[in-house]
């Protein structure tokens, strides 16, 4: 259990040292997305952050993302499917230069 949290400490800090704000992006993700969306998996690496999951409608999820003073050149990375009821997504968004 230790080592765990040790190793995730190690990757939040390496990720930090690259010049990547994990925690503050996720917190102002959560505001980000909207109430009838679901993450499934989030990558984030120097060049960007991928998002895969679930929505309502995810052709809104762009212009909030695009919104956030986070991403730029938010898109889908793959079609857009629908499975019961949902819309399912994968998109990128880069990093924005500041």
């Amino acid at each position: 259990m230790v080592s765990k949290k040790k190793q995730l400490v190690t990757a939040v800090q390496r990720i930090e040292t690259q010049g990547l704000r994990s925690l503050p992006f996720l917190r102002d993700l959560t505001a980000l997305v909207p109430q009838d969306a679901w993450l499934q998996a989030l990558n984030m690496d120097a060049q960007g952050v991928e998002l895969i999951g679930q929505a309502g409608t995810a052709s809104a999820l762009i212009p909030a993302l695009e919104a956030s003073p986070w991403l730029d050149h938010v898109e889908f990375t793959s079609p857009v499917t629908k499975g019961q009821g949902r819309e399912q997504f994968r998109l990128h968004g880069a990093w924005e230069r500041r």
